[in-house]
């Protein structure tokens, strides 16, 4: 994982602070990021 996710998954309450989203929000908009990437890789 990289460092700025383990940052993310340390701080929950800042990361939430400073990007206004909810924890819950970020972790759903990185794996819909995630599987978008991979669905790109297989075309």
């Amino acid at each position: 994982m990289s460092d700025i996710l383990n940052h993310i998954e340390e701080n929950p309450k800042e990361t939430q602070r400073l990007i206004d989203l909810e924890y819950e929000q970020l972790q759903q908009l990185i794996q819909n990021a995630e599987r978008l990437y991979h669905e790109k890789q297989a075309l």
